[in-house]
């Protein structure tokens, strides 16, 4: 999801024990899911919903992160 900065959750940088590191860009999740033929048939094909939901649940800032209920609907 790369790393946390003001650009993408602005409150970052006033948490207790933030420490800046290296800027690490987010990777294309579908990408690295395929990759890795987390898809039943093996051929890397990944339903876009699935994607959606994933990239959600891992939103480094959690005013952005959808809850559990809300990932049940």
């Amino acid at each position: 999801m790369g790393t946390p900065d003001i650009d993408n959750w602005i409150e970052v940088e006033s948490l207790p024990c933030y420490l800046p590191f290296a800027a690490q860009k987010a990777k294309d999740l579908r990408a690295v899911l395929a990759a890795r033929k987390l898809d039943r048939r093996g051929n890397g094909d990944i339903n876009p919903e699935f994607i959606n939901l994933v990239v959600r649940m891992l939103q480094l800032n959690p005013s952005k992160r959808i809850s559990a209920q809300e990932a049940l609907v």
